[in-house]
């Protein structure tokens, strides 16, 4: 039987891997060896002695002109440290790091870990390798007890969105997406009282500000369909944004913090951990014990950890995110992030989970080291509580993605299936035209699904809601090999049976079930049918032949990136797909194609394109697609046919190669003709 599965991965925007600064001045910089080791999917480092020197220098980065994030721990409080050279700019991280950290009205509690994190911004016009080591020299002979030197590193860009393109088209991909996810009607919630609940994004778009990149925007609108059915008075204003990615390709060095950007560090991801806390709270100051407004925190951006300092938890850039996550967790706050994308199409080793949704391997803090930390909830914790089990707590709950037969979608990461699993392939909301296929959007349908069973139940405690959410979904026969819960039976969400679960719910019937033999696929397949039957005979259809060839060492835009990104980007053939009838009819198979020109890519020029097929054993097969001119040169309203000969394909994606060396990929429907 042939699968259908649409989905994304990320290529385009990532960097190579950030090698070790070395020392210009063998004399001046003694070697202080610096060794990462792994502690399950997350990488600490062995402690370097305080104010050790190169100790967090990256050359890549410093290349640039990356931010040092450090520790201090003078009093009182002074991120301008007696040895700070006078060409660099020192900022509190959580306090002034940006301008809406800076308009914040809920201060940090006086105890908080995250007042001692600070931001170091070269200003000078020094060469940067000698600024740095100029730093770090600082950094070495700073007065004993004015900083935490050992944690001082450089952070790197790392938190990381007709014709085909018929209405028809799109619909029947949305109605697939919704029947897989198990979306509940308005007529569902008839009868259920539904409280104010915040479900914040931290992403690529900030609240009242037009976004650069629309990612934020088109899990908002995904979530608004799922946790909004009966558009219900002030739910789309529960529906929040916080902006983690303000950077751009490829000024890394520049911020805009109003309409961002699609690439984030680290520490800016903390600083948007606190930014909605903080807001949160704010909003919670109504002097009322007695009422509570839960909130749910979605991250659908992520960095790989491969990189010895911007993301090692020894280190101050992954610690900054680190703190903040223990802060929205000991407020009571439900953190849900994306497993990842991105796998190694060349080596098949680029595996495990991305931050932050690594974190959930990490033991969240207790109920007295919460209050150690200033961080007491101030609300009546007898009824909205905080505190369950420690065994079911996280910092944040990982959730992976299944496409339309609930297989692992092809462009998640090897080794990352965690217990929570949720569709994510070929989403898209009411209101849009791009699907996106990713982990992202598996997250942020986890985080509606919370957001609405809270909404529903707001005297439940964070665990008991993921928890409902997961032992109502479709088990999956297959064990978790990743994240806090490994062993564990993977489930697959279905948003009604999990309301259905819940004390409100208690009068809906419904139960999670496998999806349908065609993914639910039906209109998709008939829409996508009649574009290629309308174009056919005139000049908007293209038929191309292909040329085999074994793939080379591909692996641009595959290797591991600091950098956090969406999880996905948006795609360039978001509706391609591949027709392989159920016959051994030889070459009878068809790629269809129509390409969308797409902003980011608007002066680049595809120099090389594959395609990647799997048979149901995961096997792969390579071929080369002659069809760059067509590629460059038709509208988005064209539609690109080459002829195939896969019959074994139950899963595919698309790799182009463009003439500035970046990779771009999406994964593609397959499915069976009808009729």
């Amino acid at each position: 039987m042939n699968k259908n599965i649409y989905c994304v991965i990320v290529g385009a925007l990532l960097l190579g891997g950030c090698g070790e600064f070395e020392n210009q001045d063998d004399d001046a910089l003694p070697e202080v060896p610096q060794t990462p080791s792994a502690v399950g999917d997350v990488q600490t480092a062995s402690p370097a002695q305080p104010h050790a020197l190169s100790t967090g220098l990256d050359f890549e980065c410093v290349q640039l002109g990356a931010p040092i994030i450090g520790i201090v721990t003078n009093d009182p409080l002074d991120c301008a440290f007696a040895t700070m050279p006078e060409t660099w700019k020192a900022t509190p991280l959580f306090t002034e790091g940006s301008p809406w950290l800076d308009q914040a009205t809920m201060p940090l509690p006086g105890a908080s870990p995250l007042r001692n994190f600070c931001r170091y911004d070269y200003l000078g016009n020094e060469a940067y390798e000698d600024a740095y080591e100029d730093f770090m020299d600082a950094v070495h002979y700073a007065p004993p007890g004015d900083i935490d030197g050992g944690t001082f590193a450089t952070d790197c860009p790392s938190v990381i969105p007709n014709g085909l393109y018929g209405s028809a088209v799109i619909d029947g991909l949305h109605d697939a997406y919704m029947l897989n996810v198990g979306a509940v009607t308005a007529g569902d919630l008839n009868g259920i009282s539904l409280s104010p609940t915040i479900l914040t994004f931290l992403d690529t778009a900030h609240d009242g500000h037009q976004a650069t990149h629309e990612h934020a925007d088109l899990l908002r609108n995904l979530a608004f369909d799922l946790s909004c059915p009966d558009d219900r008075a002030g739910c789309k204003e529960q529906l929040q944004r916080v902006l983690v990615t303000p950077r751009s390709k490829p000024e890394y060095s520049k911020t805009n913090w109003y309409e961002g950007g699609d690439i984030g560090y680290m520490h800016e991801l903390g600083m948007g951990v606190a930014e909605a806390v903080l807001n949160w709270r704010e909003l919670n100051d109504d002097g009322d014990p007695d009422t509570h407004t839960p909130m749910v925190i979605n991250v659908s951006v992520a960095a790989d950890l491969q990189n010895a300092y911007a993301t090692n938890i020894a280190f101050a850039p992954t610690l900054a995110a680190l703190e903040a996550a223990k802060m929205a967790y000991c407020y009571g706050n439900l953190m849900i992030g994306a497993a990842g994308n991105g796998h190694d199409r060349c080596t098949n080793q680029s595996g495990g989970l991305l931050l932050p949704a690594a974190f959930e391997q990490i033991t969240p803090p207790t109920q007295a080291e919460c209050l150690a930390m200033g961080y007491e909830p101030d609300w009546n914790t007898n009824m909205y509580p905080v505190y369950g089990p420690i065994a079911a707590a996280r910092l944040i709950h990982a959730v992976g993605g299944r496409d339309e037969h609930d297989e692992q979608i092809p462009n998640q990461r090897h080794d990352s299936g965690t217990k929570a699993q949720a569709p994510a392939s070929g989403a898209v909301s009411s209101v849009d035209s791009t699907p996106l296929t990713g982990t992202s959007v598996a997250a942020a349908a986890y985080s509606a699904a919370a957001h609405l069973v809270w909404s529903a139940n707001p005297g439940l405690r964070p665990d008991e809601v993921i928890g409902l959410l997961y032992s109502s979904g479709y088990s999956l026969g297959e064990p978790a090999v990743a994240g806090g819960f490994v062993g564990v039976d993977m489930r697959r969400l279905a948003i009604c049976p999990a309301l259905a679960a819940s004390p409100a719910g208690s009068a809906l019937e419904c139960v999670a079930r496998a999806t349908n033999t065609d993914g639910n696929l039906g209109s998709f397949i008939a829409a996508t049918q009649a574009a290629v039957v309308a174009a056919s005979g005139s000049a908007t259809l293209w038929t191309a032949m292909l040329q085999d060839s074994a793939l080379p060492q591909l692996c641009i835009g595959a290797l591991p990136t600091p950098f956090l990104i969406p999880q996905p980007e948006r795609p360039k053939c978001s509706v391609c797909s591949i027709e392989v009838p159920d016959d051994e009819v030889a070459d009878n198979d068809t790629l269809y194609m129509s390409i969308a020109h797409e902003p980011w890519a608007v002066d680049l020029q595809v120099t090389e394109a594959y395609l990647h097929v799997y048979d149901s054993n995961r096997n792969k097969s390579t071929v080369t697609l002659d069809v760059v001119t067509e590629i460059n040169t038709a509208e988005s309203t064209d539609i690109i046919e080459v002829p195939l000969d896969v019959p074994d394909t139950t899963s595919a994606e698309l790799e182009f190669v463009y003439d500035d060396e970046s990779s771009h990929s999406n994964p593609l429907t397959v499915w069976q003709p009808t009729g």
